[in-house]
């Protein structure tokens, strides 16, 4: 995961997810995991879905666009309250 873009002042985030593995894998479908580093929250996200609870934040694919091949990308951005981090911490990725 790389953020691509960020807004300076608030919490605009554009984010690149890459799929690991080479060859004919497909995943049907991804899951990424953050917490915000301060009292950021999400108002507004696209090409995905997400909840928050407290600074945990988990966003899903949408359902257009949840497939990825191995070592292909997609990108999802969001908007919300607060400045945007430098980086977002104890974030995983997982496929499903």
């Amino acid at each position: 995961m790389r953020i691509l873009s960020r807004r300076r002042g608030s919490a605009a985030l554009a984010v690149m997810l890459t799929a690991a593995g080479t060859g004919l894998i497909r995943y049907p479908g991804w899951n990424v995991g953050f917490s915000w580093p301060g009292s950021q929250a999400i108002s507004q996200i696209w090409s995905a879905g997400a909840t928050q609870s407290g600074a945990a934040v988990s966003v899903t694919n949408a359902s257009y666009d949840g497939s990825l091949a191995a070592g292909g990308s997609t990108t999802f951005g969001l908007l919300g309250s607060g400045t945007a981090p430098a980086s977002l911490g104890s974030v995983q990725c997982t496929a499903h």
